[in-house]
């Protein structure tokens, strides 16, 4: 029974710990999509400045929504990752790899932060997707300037 459990432990944590890849990955290409998207729309504001004067405002409002559905987008993965991550840790405490003298004598193979994986008390899941936001409203509010500044002169 041991071993049995042992695998099923192994195949949880390979699982969950590619899933929890696949979300950082999604939280990157939501936001550099947008970027990509916002570039797009700054190209096309300066290539055809003269047709778009009166339609700053406009202009404006979608770029306030694609920087808001891409924020909503990468905040709702970290949100996911956390909830795996957690389970992750789950995992790695039912492996006893945070149990000293488990597999290596005299400590454990994981420190006790790590146990934070998924928490207020980690940070770099965290500075990922808050990094991640600034950058969208950084770009989002560069690109409202471009467009008020090349309209308006």
């Amino acid at each position: 029974m041991e071993t049995f459990k042992l695998e099923v432990l192994k195949t949880l944590y390979t699982q969950q710990q590619s899933t929890a890849h696949i979300l950082r990955e999604r939280m990157s290409k939501i936001s550099t999509g947008a970027i990509s998207v916002l570039v797009v729309i700054d190209g096309w504001i300066i290539s055809n400045k003269a047709d778009l004067i009166g339609q700053l405002s406009i202009l404006n409002w979608a770029i306030i929504m694609i920087v808001s559905i891409s924020t909503y987008g990468v905040q709702s993965r970290y949100k996911e990752f956390c909830a795996v991550a957690k389970l992750i840790v789950r995992i790695e405490m039912a492996m006893k790899l945070y149990d000293k003298d488990e597999y290596i004598e005299g400590e454990s193979l994981y420190p006790a932060e790590y146990k934070a994986l998924g928490t207020k008390g980690y940070e770099h899941g965290k500075n990922i997707s808050v990094s991640q936001s600034y950058t969208l409203i950084v770009f989002g509010i560069l690109s409202i300037l471009l467009a008020s500044i090349l309209l308006h002169g």
